[in-house]
């Protein structure tokens, strides 16, 4: 019944360089099938942010997706 009513999303303190790394990791095989390579260079301090985790994986995942559809082979 997740559909019929959403779960309401649960705000903590976050490290959004944890969840961006979790998503680059989770598109791992997108990557290798088009022969990507996503780089990371991030801070070494965190990056804090307020927000529900499952909605921040979701939105930057997407983003991913994204990047990869648009990118030519080898990118």
């Amino acid at each position: 019944m997740q559909f019929a009513r959403p779960p309401q999303p649960k705000r903590i303190r976050l490290d959004i360089r944890a969840i961006l790394r979790e998503a680059i990791y989770q598109l791992q095989d997108l990557q290798e099938k088009k022969q990507l390579t996503i780089e990371l260079d991030e801070p070494d301090e965190p990056i804090p942010l307020i927000g529900d985790a499952r909605q921040m994986m979701t939105m930057l995942t997407g983003l991913l997706r994204n990047a990869e559809q648009a990118a030519p082979v080898k990118g």
